[in-house]
């Protein structure tokens, strides 16, 4: 897979994250889903849905402008990871980290994130 096919890979766990449960990654304000998204240099960028301010969502990097919790920034970080360097996604790891949502609605999320091929079941 090519880094632009396992961003929109990584664009489809997003919008299965943001629409299940009490929608994370999502803002009703702005109406807009988090998403992940290239340069013309092949960086990875993570562009806030409240804000839409673009955020380089690595280890190390001040994350200014995001508006998630730790546990979505750790989603975040793993998806960019995954979208840069094809490094392994687990459902099980990406369901743990949903705060606020009822097991029902992990298993949910977690059967949308299977089905889009980037992740170990």
């Amino acid at each position: 897979m090519t880094i632009k096919e396992r961003t929109r890979a990584a664009n489809r766990i997003i919008d299965a994250i943001a629409d299940n449960g009490p929608r994370a990654l999502y803002s009703a304000v702005s109406e807009r889903k988090a998403r992940l998204g290239l340069d013309r240099y092949s960086q990875v960028w993570y562009i806030d849905p409240f804000t839409g301010m673009r955020l380089y969502p690595f280890a190390g990097s001040t994350w200014l402008g995001f508006t998630g919790r730790r546990n979505t920034r750790d989603i975040v970080e793993a998806l960019a990871k995954y979208s840069r360097d094809a490094s392994p996604l687990d459902a099980d790891f990406i369901a743990s980290l949903l705060d606020g949502y009822s097991e029902e609605e992990k298993d949910q999320v977690r059967n949308q994130v299977v089905l889009t091929g980037a992740v170990m079941a």
